[in-house]
């Protein structure tokens, strides 16, 4: 900490989820803790993206750059989004890709330092809803995903890429 700023000194990657569940906690970060972290050594990553444009009212990037990133001092450079509006399984590889070359590598996939995920109504996290069980052991680190009642496309982070995680914390309300 220097001069009540708390200061990374080593790369950290943080992979951000979507929806309504993490929501509160971006605006808090984004409205009280702006100035309390030297941004400059964190990477963001998402957990999971709609294939959307960024500015979709669904996009979870449009999201967390209104209720938490536009208020905060970072390098452009160090917000990794999901292109949701190119094509999900050449982005899902794309994605995989350059994580793979920010984060530290373990059981031959990307560590990601902290992983925030939220939980759906039906007991969905990430993009892996129920019927999907298949990604929580898909060796693959992003893949594409359907949304089982809308159809909605979406590309999203795997059970063993999570569970290969520095930190995993999961906000349920």
């Amino acid at each position: 900490e220097i001069n009540g700023i708390l200061n990374i000194s080593e790369k950290c990657t943080v992979a951000l989820s979507g929806g309504t569940t993490p929501k509160l906690l971006f605006e808090i970060l984004g409205a009280r803790y702006a100035g309390a972290v030297n941004w400059d050594s964190v990477h963001f990553f998402w957990v999971d993206e709609r294939c959307v444009p960024p500015d979709d009212k669904e996009s979870n990037y449009g999201m967390a750059v209104k209720t938490f990133l536009s208020g905060i001092k970072i390098p452009s450079s160090n917000i990794h989004r999901i292109k949701g509006e190119d094509d999900p399984e050449r982005e899902a590889l794309r994605y995989s890709e350059e994580l793979e070359e920010i984060a530290s590598i373990r059981n031959g996939l990307p560590v990601i330092d902290i992983i925030l995920l939220g939980m759906g109504d039906d007991g969905h996290t990430a993009s892996i809803f129920p019927g999907n069980e298949d990604l929580f052991s898909s060796g693959s680190t992003y893949v594409t995903a359907v949304h089982p009642v809308t159809g909605q496309k979406r590309v999203t982070l795997t059970g063993k890429a999570i569970n290969n995680a520095g930190e995993v914390i999961i906000f349920v309300t």
